[in-house]
């Protein structure tokens, strides 16, 4: 991105406990936002794609 003059920084949890380094807590974040999606869109994902997620 530098040649176009663009400026790109990266913040990563690294190794400090975060909600993101929680693997129960993005489950449990990923089925809420499941939860949420009309039927119409879960099927048209499926729930082979919800399980190759967790």
């Amino acid at each position: 991105m530098a040649p176009f003059g663009v400026q790109v920084s990266i913040v990563e949890p690294g190794f400090f406990r975060t909600p993101v380094t929680n693997l129960e807590s993005l489950e449990n974040t990923l089925k809420a936002c499941w939860a949420r999606l009309p039927p119409s869109t879960q099927a048209q994902y499926g729930e082979a794609f919800l399980a190759s997620c967790e």
